[in-house]
């Protein structure tokens, strides 16, 4: 995913992900967006989630400790510095 991820940004000006219709995720997959975010930021582009966090990104944001859960997407504003659109 972190090529996949890597290309996109390298291709366009800004990338939403989307993971809606993830099936499973850890924290690999957060570690993924937060070296998305680093990377997009040094090359003056934007990364953004499709959609707010809900369902299996927010709960693997608490239980990994990245995100309270009655703030659930201060993540991402505080520390991925992705905003959702």
């Amino acid at each position: 995913m972190h090529a996949e991820v890597a290309a996109a940004v390298s291709d366009h000006s800004s990338v939403a992900i989307d993971c809606s219709n993830a099936s499973d995720m850890d924290v690999a997959f957060i570690q993924i967006l937060v070296a998305a975010s680093r990377f997009a930021s040094q090359c003056g582009k934007t990364i953004a989630l499709a959609s707010p966090p809900a369902g299996l990104l927010a709960e693997t944001l608490r239980r990994c400790g990245f995100s309270p859960p009655e703030r659930p997407t201060a993540v991402l504003a505080e520390v991925l510095s992705i905003q959702s659109t």
